[in-house]
């Protein structure tokens, strides 16, 4: 008879440590990322929670077109065609999400000749798609808090023409049909629209957008039913806009109604010419809620003209934060330092100015760049007292590099150089202000 000691053994079953849901979801959200498409169609196979996970990875983000800017016109509408398709073929199974449910942006971008891009535009497939993307679905309900929702349009036509947008009435019937139809029945919250002239000033109505972004697009006014203020909380446009546009686009109506821009805590403006200034400053004195203000300066006139625009009118203003101003490569680093003025809100902590591409393209020390860009009439500026409160200065610029010289070049070393030099020169450092300097470097032949 065996001396062995018996083996018991447990039968009842392990229960694997229980993972907070949450953590269990960023997980696989970071495994599903670092898979390519055909695994990710593999795993949809396994199981259907597992297929849930794996639409939401491929389906989540769709932009029906190739390259940059979509040039290839009859390549766009196949792939139009062919998601619509998939859409159609995912309804066949009522108790599994659809992939338009998966759907949290949709961008897409035709570039080509007037009948190229007319034949994209009169795709059916647009419709089909508009219709079934962004809608609330008991089937499916995004586990972490709701994503913005993006929707960009950049019709765009290749040409001779000196205003080579698009017109509102080139979109077919059926999806302007269905975008109205987006726009008041879906939860698409974000807009951006681009190169587009004459959209009825009342198209937002009745919608949840809360984000608006407009490049190249001009509204005409078309004023329906009551007035009713739309709630933006974040607005990007450019010079083709005047205030007065805004207000029918906020209110549907001729006159700002009490309170319409009060949720707008975000804006961002071209400017172009003195107009464009007065825009800006009609936003500020409206949008008293606004923190963070963006300027994009596309300034091409005489050297001094500008000195006749009026500064920023935000003295008053008690909750700006931040404000950034991006200039092109044409404009004077004066033009920033003009339109910040001499007195900013008590408020404000940051300034951002960023500048593109140097003119001396032969410049290789930080002292050099530095006033290739003229940096050291910000640093006059600043001196000012009424800057002593400003807690961060962000001064950021690209440099071209020839292809002979970039082996020499460290961005993170050469940004540390001209911040050290920028210290010396302003009194920024003695204010405990935090200075930071971005540095772009580009090759050149």
């Amino acid at each position: 008879m065996s001396t062995e000691p018996a083996i018991i053994y447990d039968q009842q079953p392990r229960r694997m440590p229980e993972i907070p849901f949450e953590i269990l979801d960023s997980i696989l959200e970071e495994a599903l990322m670092a898979m390519n498409p055909a695994s990710l169609s593999s795993l949809a196979l396994a199981s259907r929670g597992l297929r849930i996970y794996a639409n939401e990875a491929r389906f989540s983000s769709l932009t029906p077109y190739k390259g940059h800017v979509g040039h290839d016109c009859d390549g766009t509408i196949r792939r139009l065609d062919a998601l619509a398709k998939l859409m159609r073929e995912g309804h066949s199974v009522p108790t599994i999400p659809g992939v338009g449910e998966f759907v949290t942006s949709f961008q897409l971008k035709v570039t080509g000749y007037a009948t190229a891009l007319q034949r994209v535009l009169n795709s059916k497939s647009i419709p089909f798609i508009f219709s079934n993307i962004f809608r609330p679905t008991r089937l499916y309900t995004p586990m972490r808090k709701p994503r913005k929702l993006t929707l960009s349009l950049h019709p765009f036509e290749w040409g001779y023409s000196s205003d080579v947008r698009s017109h509102w009435t080139m979109l077919d019937d059926d999806l302007r049909g269905e975008f109205a139809n987006l726009l008041r029945y879906s939860d698409l919250n974000e807009l951006h629209l681009r190169q587009i002239k004459d959209v009825p000033s009342s198209f937002l109505q009745g919608s949840k957008i809360r984000h608006l972004s407009f490049r190249g697009v001009s509204l005409h006014s078309s004023l329906v039913g009551e007035p009713e203020p739309i709630h933006l909380e974040s607005l990007a446009i450019d010079h083709y806009i005047p205030f007065q546009d805004l207000v029918h686009l906020f209110c549907n109506s001729s006159l700002p109604l009490p309170q319409s821009f009060l949720y707008l805590t975000t804006a961002s403006v071209q400017v172009n010419h003195a107009e464009d200034m007065d825009t800006l400053n009609a936003i500020l004195a409206n949008g008293i809620s606004i923190e963070r203000l963006g300027i994009i300066l596309h300034y091409v006139g005489s050297s001094n003209a500008f000195t006749q625009w009026g500064a920023i009118q935000y003295q008053e203003h008690g909750n700006m934060r931040e404000i950034s101003i991006s200039s092109s490569v044409f404009t004077p680093l004066a033009v920033a330092i003009h339109l910040l003025g001499d007195s900013i809100p008590q408020s404000l902590e940051q300034i951002e100015i960023a500048r593109a591409h140097p003119y001396d393209r032969h410049s290789r020390t930080a002292e050099q760049v530095l006033n290739s860009h003229n940096v050291m009439l910000l640093a006059t500026h600043l001196a000012q007292e009424s800057f002593d409160n400003l807690k961060v200065l962000i001064v950021a610029f690209e440099m071209d590099v020839a292809t002979r010289y970039i082996a020499e070049y460290d961005a993170r070393d050469f940004e540390k150089q001209c911040r050290d030099y920028l210290v010396t020169q302003t009194p920024l450092s003695q204010r405990n202000c935090i200075l930071q300097v971005h540095v772009g470097i580009n090759e050149e032949d």
